[in-house]
């Protein structure tokens, strides 16, 4: 390869203007599409991390049935409740 042909190359290499061959990704399009990717599951991640934590905080215990919760025995209950007749009263 000539010297201009090889100044060719790198110009279009640094202008991002060479074609990658078929099948191959350019570093480039990979970032560019995975950043995209993240852009849409960084939001969801971190509202669900957020819930569970702010949960966990208030001090709600989520597996307690609630009043009227079906029930097989007063464990399955939150506190001050019992399980009568497979409901949490």
């Amino acid at each position: 390869m000539s010297e201009q042909g090889r100044q060719e190359k790198r110009n279009e290499v640094i202008a991002g203007t060479e074609s990658p061959k078929q099948g191959d990704t350019s570093r480039r399009d990979f970032l560019r599409k995975s950043g995209r990717r993240a852009m849409y599951v960084t939001p969801a991640v971190l509202s669900l991390s957020a819930s569970l934590k702010a949960a966990a905080l208030s001090g709600y215990d989520s597996t307690c049935g609630e009043a009227g919760s079906p029930c097989t025995v007063d464990a399955d209950c939150c506190d001050a409740l019992t399980c009568m007749s497979l409901s949490c009263n």
